[in-house]
């Protein structure tokens, strides 16, 4: 099951941190937290931050990098995760030797890295990438239509594994908007349709950009 306000990034590096934090701000507040060692003080900081409001009613997008967490630290985290309030989404880099516990891991949505995406899910996703750009926007249409959420997560899923060792390299607005669209597919409020359809073009803008160099 995947929740959708929350996110763990596979992709660490400072260039893609920016292009992510430059594409949440374009949608809303970001907050940084910023830690080298995650203590239990620093997520009882983040619930208290979490419990505002925007006066004008804008997403708030938490983005938290850490190197480790303490476990303390994590099960305070983790009721932060469960249930936060409605506009507010997490935007994790945690590092890979962070030991995560398995009950944090089940709250973050996986962002990128193929060993986290089924061969299902890639199969799904590639079948839907072959289609010509009028064939994936047809498929958009009739399975959201349908209201498809199997094949909808899988071409989400797929769509985030497949960008994001290439995300760096691609024009930095197209990252941008590629980025935002995924993670918020799913959540409340949110029209899949668009989003999708957002996906399809602008990664097929992308791909005749790289041809036609």
């Amino acid at each position: 099951m995947h929740n959708h306000h929350a996110f763990l990034y596979q992709e660490r590096s400072p260039e893609a941190k920016h292009v992510l934090i430059e594409a949440l701000r374009a949608h809303g507040v970001v907050t940084l937290f910023l830690r080298s060692a995650w203590g239990i003080d620093d997520s009882r900081a983040l619930a208290l931050e979490v419990q505002h409001t925007d006066p004008v009613g804008r997403e708030r997008l938490f983005v938290l990098d850490a190197t480790s967490l303490t476990v303390e630290a994590q099960n305070a985290l983790l009721k932060v995760l469960e249930e936060p309030p409605r506009g507010v989404s997490f935007h994790c880099f945690f590092a890979a030797g962070a030991a995560l516990l398995p009950t944090v891991l089940s709250r973050l949505s996986v962002v990128g890295g193929s060993s986290n995406v089924s061969n299902d899910v890639g199969e799904v996703f590639a079948a839907w990438q072959r289609l010509p750009i009028a064939g994936q926007l047809g498929e958009i249409e009739k399975r959201t239509k349908d209201k498809d959420q199997v094949w909808i997560e899988a071409i989400k899923q797929g769509a985030l594994a497949f960008i994001a060792p290439h995300m760096v390299t691609i024009p930095q607005s197209s990252a941008q908007r590629l980025y935002f669209a995924l993670t918020t597919i799913g959540t409340r409020g949110a029209s899949n349709k668009m989003l999708l359809e957002e996906v399809a073009l602008t990664m097929a803008h992308v791909s005749s950009a790289t041809k036609a160099r």
